[in-house]
Parts: structure tokens; sequence; C-alpha cells
């Protein structure tokens, strides 16, 4: 059995499924989430069981197995290895090439932030990250319209970003950042219909001046995050902000064509390194 730890927002839950998806596949053995992580915060919420996702939850025996103490469980590890059970903790931020060495009894606690993670399932994780179809059923319209526009998705990360700590290592893109991937996609496709995506619509009207047909979505045409997650792989092409929610948009959109931008500099601080969190086809600015 693989249990991976997930936490944190939406963005941050698919790679933490995706990863311990493939682990599992590869062993051939279930996979089992652990999410105790939101009992104790209010700034975010458990949101896989929106998804076609595959979400069966550890209970505490099974994770208070990885723990164990006892001298049967000791014995069992050491004359049979296949009971041996270990915390697998990602190591740094980049792909870990030994992650598939994790054997089949692992408790995986990383963020796995690249999609080397899970390359092998794919099709099967794009299936999976499909949102139920009552929750946004209502959007549909709005969705097919969208794509028969030379529509963008611009999604533009404020919220926590904004706060001192949060910004030393996350960084807050600046607006010209925006302004220079929209040029780049007006040259290369032609005249945009530019759909913004924001935790904070307001800053983004009184302050992104713009000579692009253009429209606000959120807090308009939605109200929920997950509406707007849906909307945003529904448009032709990608502006993605340094944010997981924005990246798993961006990678969901199956337009043939599509063009996604994201920026170079996903961190703020040269502790972390992001070599293997864009994908090679997307434009870095």
């Amino acid at each position: 059995m693989i249990i991976t730890q997930i936490n944190g927002g939406l963005g941050n839950q698919l790679f933490q499924y995706a990863a311990g998806r493939a682990l599992a596949e590869y062993h051939q053995v279930p996979l089992k989430i652990e999410n105790s992580f939101y009992k104790t915060v209010d700034f975010a919420s458990f949101e896989l069981e929106r998804f076609n996702a595959q979400v069966q939850l550890a209970s505490v025996d099974e994770i208070e197995k990885f723990n164990s103490k006892n001298f049967f469980t000791k014995a069992c590890s050491k004359i049979l290895p296949v009971h041996k059970k270990i915390f697998f903790v990602e190591p740094y931020s980049h792909f870990y090439n030994k992650f598939f060495s994790a054997p089949s009894n692992s408790y995986l606690k990383g963020l796995w932030q690249s999609e080397k993670y899970f390359s092998s399932i794919k099709d099967t994780i794009r299936h999976e990250f499909i949102l139920k179809d009552k929750l946004v059923i209502h959007l549909r319209p709005k969705a097919e319209a969208m794509r028969k526009e030379n529509s963008v998705a611009v999604h533009i990360r404020r919220g926590d970003y904004t706060n001192p700590n949060v910004e030393k290592v996350m960084g807050l893109l600046r607006l010209d950042y925006y302004k220079k991937a929209l040029s780049l996609l007006q040259k290369k496709t032609g005249n945009l219909k530019v759909y913004f995506f924001s935790d904070d619509i307001e800053f983004v009207g009184k302050n992104m001046t713009l000579n692009y047909d253009f429209e606000f979505v959120s807090g308009a045409i939605t109200s929920r995050n997950y509406e707007d997650f849906y909307l945003m792989q529904h448009c032709k092409h990608n502006i993605i902000a340094n944010s997981t929610f924005s990246w798993w948009s961006a990678y969901l959109n199956n337009y043939n064509e599509k063009i996604v931008v994201a920026p170079k500099n996903w961190f703020n601080t040269t502790s972390k390194n992001s070599n293997d969190l864009l994908p090679e086809a997307w434009y870095k600015l």
C-alpha cells in the first residue's frame, strides 16, 4: 500500500495525488490518502473528492503502522522485507530520480511538483482530474464559448503571496510579466479575448490597463475556486502565475494548439530549484 500525505491548496493536492498514484501503479498496490492536515487549518480544504480521482482515505490504524514499535511489526520487517514500511520524504524541490525506488509499503511526504513523477500514467491522471459534472454543468455553455474564441486565461495570484514571509519564497509577479506574455500570444495567434482569473480581481481591474477585448471571470461568472479552475482549462491558451493552481489548469487544457506562458523564475529564492517544474513546450518569460 502507498499512502500519500495531502496538504496545501488544490494545485498541491493534485501533484501529491498524481505522484502517489504513479508509485502505486508502479508497484500494483492500492493508494490511500492521508488528509489530517485539513483538520488543523482554515485557509484550505480537501478538494480531491470534487474530481474523478480514486480517493480512498487511509485509516488511523493504517497510518499508525508506519510508526509502530511493537515486536511483531519489527520482526516481520526483518524476516519479510515486503512488510517493511517506510516514510519516503522528498529530498529537494526538483525531480528526485530515485522516486520509484520507494518500496511498495511507503508513506509519501512531499510536494512532488514535476510531471516526471506521473508521466507514465499521464492519460490516467488527465481522466481522473476531470471535475464531477454536477459541480460545473452550469458553466459548460461558457466553457464552449471560450473554446470557440481565440481565448486566453490569465491567472493573477495575489492573496497569500502578498504576505512578506510568503513573498520571500514565492515572489509576487509584476504586472509587466503579464503584459509581455499577452504581447507574445497576440504576435503568435492574432487578436485575443482575454479572461482574467484572480483571488484579487479588484486589484487587477484597477491596475491592469489593456488594449484587448477582456472579461473578468472571478467573482463575476464564478464564485468558487474550482469553477475558475474549470474555465481556465477551457480557454485555448494560458498565461499562468507561479502557482500550482494555474499550472494544473494549463496542463489539463486539452486544446491541441495551446500556448502556455509561465514565469521562468518560479521561486524568489535560490534555495529552491524549479528546473523540472515547467514542461519543455511551455514558453518561459
